[in-house]
């Protein structure tokens, strides 16, 4: 699921590590989360693997509430020697990409929300306790990515923490684990309450069959092709169901309708569409952009056709 970016200014790092220094840097990322989580400004911070080998690239985004903030902190002492530290994990340091934008996301996958509320003088130690658990599942199959909000930087008084795996069987793997559940322990006497809610792509069951190594098609082309075949149905409907159910109440008209486009988007117009472009949805890496481009345009064009055969239609 893609999460909307707070206002601000954020930092983005990409880097390239070596295979036998992912343990290490896994460590690092552990001391990076506790050093950035505790300086002025800080709002949140995502570490997203590398996706697929072609690009194995490790991305570092750092939000902060003012230019300002971010400013202080890429000058500050605490960051360089953290980079410093890293340099030796790198493939090379001159292979390290930064950006200063006002934008930024999560990747694809799925995301357990975990809400938890910790008392002000427990903030200090709870600091300490999430840099271990992020290390700790940091290590585990699947991980893409975390994203920690502070209550100082939210305006409340709980910590948002946006935990990002590829799949849910791996997600679940880490939920479940003897060593979650350890790390776990430890926060017992620190943690006033804590919830979690597991957000996915809102259509992941018809667009599952299309990933290939945990890859999902972005929420923009799915929410497209939805509306590319759900607006004939209800144009139909509206043309010629009306005379079967106009006489019913308003209420139970439009559950009828609904239920009956629900049905129909799922089988068979969804999966006729999937056979005609899902070559669009999860391009190869190489020609992914040129490809995502092209099949936007033929969507629209599409899109025009259907209104144009319905334009005296109604």
């Amino acid at each position: 699921m893609p999460i909307e970016a707070e206002k601000g200014s954020i930092l983005t790092t990409k880097l390239a590590i070596k295979p036998e220094h992912f343990v290490d840097f896994t460590d690092w990322q552990s001391q990076f989360n506790a050093g950035i989580a505790a300086y002025p400004g800080f709002v949140s911070l995502e570490i997203l693997s590398p996706v697929l080998p072609e690009q194995p690239k490790w991305l570092l985004v750092q939000r902060f509430n003012s230019s300002q903030d971010l400013d202080s902190w890429r000058q500050s002492e605490m960051r360089h020697d953290f980079m410093a530290k890293l340099e030796k994990f790198m493939v090379s340091k001159d292979t390290v990409e930064e950006a200063v934008s006002t934008n930024g996301g999560m990747q694809g996958g799925v995301t357990e929300v975990f809400i938890t509320q910790v008392a002000p003088e427990n903030e200090k130690a709870f600091r300490e306790w999430i840099s271990r658990i992020h290390g700790a599942e940091a290590k585990f199959p699947g991980f893409r990515g975390l994203y920690v909000q502070s209550p100082t930087s939210g305006g409340g008084e709980n910590w948002i923490t946006l935990l990002q795996f590829d799949t849910p069987e791996n997600l679940d793997f880490w939920l479940h684990s003897p060593e979650r559940q350890k790390v776990l322990s430890e926060a017992q006497m620190l943690i006033s309450s804590m919830e979690n809610h597991r957000m996915i792509s809102p259509y992941s069951s018809w667009f599952a069959s299309m990933g290939q190594k945990g890859a999902l098609a972005p929420v923009w082309k799915q929410s497209m092709l939805v509306l590319l075949v759900l607006f004939p149905i209800v144009v139909l409907e509206i043309k010629y169901l009306k005379l079967l159910t106009g006489i019913l109440n308003p209420s139970l008209e439009t559950f009828i309708r609904i239920a009956i486009s629900v049905i129909l988007v799922a089988w068979p117009s969804m999966p006729i569409v999937l056979s005609f472009l899902g070559w669009w949805l999860i391009p190869k890496a190489e020609h992914s952009r040129r490809v995502s481009l092209m099949g936007f345009f033929i969507v629209i064009v599409i899109y025009l056709i259907e209104i144009a055969l319905f334009w005296n239609f109604l």
